[in-house]
């Protein structure tokens, strides 16, 4: 080949049997070949395509027989063993979240269960539009339970309140920004105003004058008047431990009578 008349032509060079520019030009000619060379195994090497990582194919942007070029999109992978979810909070929200913070994940598809995330980012912009910002969790998923594209009810603990009353939220008539309950004493509607706190699922904490024990109408509280005479129909004392270290107040149906 090329090469081996390369050496042969060095070797007459030499000995002066053939002319200098002879064997200059049959040196530059086998640079050429030996780039073209390595430029050719460059293309072989960049045709083989190889996923960046583990996972499924979700989608597929090309077919067998097809013409592709350099950066051109090809499959779309999904790593399904660990998940993210992106939800956007309040910017007075902001000084509550930090990194590595835990989040609870309930999902439709998956009723009775809660999975854990953890914040793995968070944004240092406010969409002045929206007035959020943008937090991202990251999610285990070994077992495969989620699927990407599902939609998550999340809970993200900001801060925790200890020793403090919670009463069932639809106890609460907030009228004008002024909050209330009934509650009920010697079978008459005890009008009191209270403060309220924290929000979780059914359960509001409220501060005001209220103590753990007090019977709070949760029924029929909307057609009540101060003093009016109650009878209550059904007394039950709550059960729900959705809160930690809360004091426990009855609940009550009442109804007005004359």
């Amino acid at each position: 080949g090329l090469e081996q008349e390369l050496k042969r032509l060095s070797l007459m060079a030499e000995k002066q049997l053939v002319s200098a520019q002879a064997s200059d030009k049959l040196k530059y000619q086998h640079r050429a070949a030996v780039a073209a060379k390595e430029l050719a195994a460059l293309d072989l090497k960049d045709s083989q395509i190889i996923a960046p990582i583990s996972g499924f194919i979700s989608e597929r942007f090309i077919k067998t027989g097809h013409f592709t070029q350099g950066y051109q999109k090809l499959f779309h992978i999904v790593d399904q063993s660990s998940l993210q979810a992106v939800v956007y909070l309040p910017e007075h929200k902001l000084s509550y979240v930090e990194l590595e913070q835990q989040a609870l994940l309930q999902f439709s598809a998956r009723q009775g269960k809660q999975f854990v995330a953890q914040v793995r980012s968070i944004s240092p912009v406010i969409d002045s539009r929206s007035g959020t910002f943008k937090v991202i969790l990251s999610i285990a998923n070994e077992e495969l339970q989620l699927k990407p594209g599902m939609f998550a009810q999340i809970a993200l603990t900001f801060d925790t309140h200890k020793n403090t009353l919670t009463i069932p939220t639809d106890a609460i008539i907030t009228l004008d920004n002024q909050s209330k309950v009934y509650l009920v004493k010697d079978n008459k509607a005890v009008e009191v105003s209270i403060n309220k706190g924290f929000v979780q699922e059914q359960l509001t904490e409220i501060s005001g004058e209220l103590h753990e024990g007090d019977s709070v109408v949760v029924n029929g509280h909307h057609n009540l008047k101060a003093n009016a005479l109650v009878e209550i129909l059904n007394a039950k004392t709550s059960d729900d431990d959705s809160l930690i270290d809360e004091e426990i107040t009855e609940t009550a149906i009442a109804k007005a009578t004359k």
